[in-house]
């Protein structure tokens, strides 16, 4: 292990596609050694061009006894434009303190996804059911339908699989 063993967690996302006027976006910061209170340089680099687009935190600060922190990638919601992808790399700058095993740096993208919710659908599975052998042959479940408000005739359902769809 590096001094502190700083990384990003693998579990984060960093494709992220924004709802209407969705900002900041908060990126999990991990380490591996507690001991002591930490504090492990950020640094940001912009797409050419595009710079200031995002400011970020200068440090993700850890406290004794924690292994989480996080640093908050801050951005103008109001100019983000529909259709454009924005780039960032976070990068844990303090090598000597940077694990030697996971994230070190970060391509983050982030584009303005905007849906519309139009309400409540029904979802009918006919696999699950079947494969699993549910009590009930071709469930139904209550979910959540949203419409893209650029590209018309274009749907989504949320929340499919709930405990509530096993019976």
């Amino acid at each position: 292990v590096n001094g502190n063993g700083v990384y990003v967690p693998t579990t984060f996302d960093p494709t992220i596609s924004l709802a209407e006027n969705q900002s900041p976006v908060v990126v999990p910061v991990h380490r591996t050694v507690d001991a002591t209170d930490f504090s492990m340089p950020i640094l940001l680099v912009e797409e050419a061009g595009k710079e200031g687009f995002f400011t970020c935190d200068s440090q993700a600060l850890f406290k004794a006894g924690s292994k989480e922190s996080s640093v908050t990638l801050r951005f103008d919601p109001e100019a983000v434009e529909i259709g454009e992808t924005y780039y960032c790399n976070l990068l844990l700058s303090d090598d000597t303190n940077a694990a030697n095993y996971g994230l070190t740096s970060l391509e983050i993208s982030i584009m303005f996804d905007p849906w519309k919710r139009l309400g409540v659908a029904y979802w009918r599975d006919d696999i699950f059911g079947n494969l699993f052998g549910l009590d009930v042959l071709y469930p139904e479940t209550e979910c959540v339908a949203y419409e893209h408000m650029n590209i018309k005739g274009y749907y989504k359902i949320q929340e499919v699989y709930t405990p509530a769809f096993a019976g």
